[in-house]
Order: C-alpha cells, then structure tokens, then sequence
C-alpha cells in the first residue's frame, strides 16, 4: 500500500504542475490494472474530482461525447 501511496503522490502533484486545481474534472479512460487506483487516489487527493469512462470504448463518437457531457478539464486516457 505505501507504493501505491507514494505514486498517487506524484501522480496528484504532476496534475498540480499541469494547472489542475481543485473542482477541475478529470476524465479516466483506464481498465483495472494498478495504474488505476495511483491516478484515482493521486487525482482525488489534489481535489480533482474523477469520471470513469468503459476503457472498450475507442476514440469516436462514443468516447468524444462521453468527454464532452462529463466536461472534463484533464483526460487520463490508457488504451491496451
């Protein structure tokens, strides 16, 4: 648990280096491997507030316009 921890550290300061502040809605396109919880934990910590998208989406009509209803101020997209 202390890894997870110390990354979603870096992960919630690296948001912060990017201009994300509190309130801002970062969309996550992410499926269940560990880089999951280090971007929700690391993103939530900062007070981003967080939107899960299905990761079978692909980049379209589908994926866009979840983007786009969601608002979101960052994407943390992780297609495999």
């Amino acid at each position: 648990m202390v890894f997870f921890t110390g990354m979603a550290r870096k992960f919630g300061s690296a948001l912060l280096r990017l201009g994300a502040k509190k309130g801002d809605v970062m969309g996550m396109v992410v499926p269940n491997i560990p880089e999951f919880p280090i971007a929700f934990l690391g993103a939530s910590g900062v007070g981003v507030t967080i939107t899960t998208m299905n990761p079978t989406y692909r980049p379209g009509s589908t994926l866009n316009k979840n983007f786009k209803d969601c608002k979101s101020d960052f994407n943390a997209p992780l297609f495999l």
